[in-house]
């Protein structure tokens, strides 16, 4: 087992109360702590984050291929980072090396799914906060994309009942974390927290990853945001994302908490294909 990898060893199924100790979640690499904390630092300077980038070959190429996407529809081709971070900007620079560095952690059976809906839901995180005029928060883009990387812990030491909690959520509509603590004993936000803080991620960053299903216990307004992120991210995965899906009532619910008017729900939800472009730039 590699150092990025989650996967270990499946428990008996028949043993559906797990528990696991924090040797069961591997420590990431020394480079992606490095730049998870460079990603995660609103004071970051410009020369710090493209040195960094340069190290990294792949973190550059893909910069690179980001910043020349048709998404961003530049003129002329952007052949260097200065280049790339003039396109792209100081913090959208440190959100793809968030992706970078995350994406490895998602290598599972379910992983390509899992992760798309967290870089949905992280590119979601910066619209919110453009519609609610305030900065970006960085950690709440990280925190959008490791938000179900407890899922990926629980289909490694149960695969098949964590399967079975997924397939009826999505059926029943029941919330998975309900389901996981009847047949786990455990729930993937809790140890999504729990690999967020053995990784040394701001604490924060690991508050938001453990609660984002409790949008009812708080108010903090990056918790709003990041719960209305998600419920959006839901949204673009529904066969018919129109007004008369459940999942555009459910994302309406999570923007009339952030106290956005009307207009201003309506044009968020109409940015779906801004965030679905942007996400393929990503990938």
């Amino acid at each position: 087992m590699t150092s990025h990898d989650l996967t270990a060893p499946a428990l008996p199924e028949t043993d559906q109360r797990i528990h696991l100790s924090p040797r069961d979640i591997p420590p990431l690499p020394g480079a992606t702590v490095e730049l998870l904390g460079i990603a995660n630092d609103p004071t970051v300077c410009f020369s710090t984050l493209a040195q960094v980038v340069r190290r990294d070959q792949a973190l550059t190429l893909r910069m690179l291929s980001v910043a020349n996407s048709p998404y961003y529809g530049c003129s002329r081709r952007i052949d260097s980072i200065r280049g790339a971070v003039a396109v792209l900007g100081t913090r959208q620079v440190q959100n793809i090396a968030s992706a970078m560095a995350l994406s490895p952690a998602f290598e599972s059976p379910h992983g390509p799914q899992l992760w798309k809906h967290g870089l949905t839901t992280a590119v979601w995180t910066t619209q919110v906060t453009r519609a609610l005029s305030i900065p970006p928060l960085d950690y709440v883009f990280t925190a959008g994309l490791l938000h179900d990387i407890g899922v990926v812990v629980l289909l490694s030491h149960a695969p098949q009942v964590e399967s079975a909690c997924l397939t009826e959520a999505h059926s029943s509509g029941r919330p998975l974390v309900e389901l996981e603590q009847d047949r786990l004993g455990t729930d993937h936000a809790s140890l999504g927290a729990r690999a967020c803080s053995s990784w040394k991620l701001p604490e924060r960053l690991a508050d938001l990853v453990g609660k984002h299903h409790d949008v009812e216990q708080s108010s903090a307004l990056d918790h709003r945001v990041l719960h209305a992120a998600n419920a959006l991210a839901r949204l673009c995965e529904d066969r018919d994302p129109g007004p008369a899906s459940l999942g555009w009532e459910a994302a309406l619910a999570t923007l009339e908490r952030l106290d956005l008017d009307e207009d201003e729900m309506l044009a968020l939800l109409g940015a779906r294909g801004d965030v679905l472009a942007e996400v393929d730039g990503f990938a």
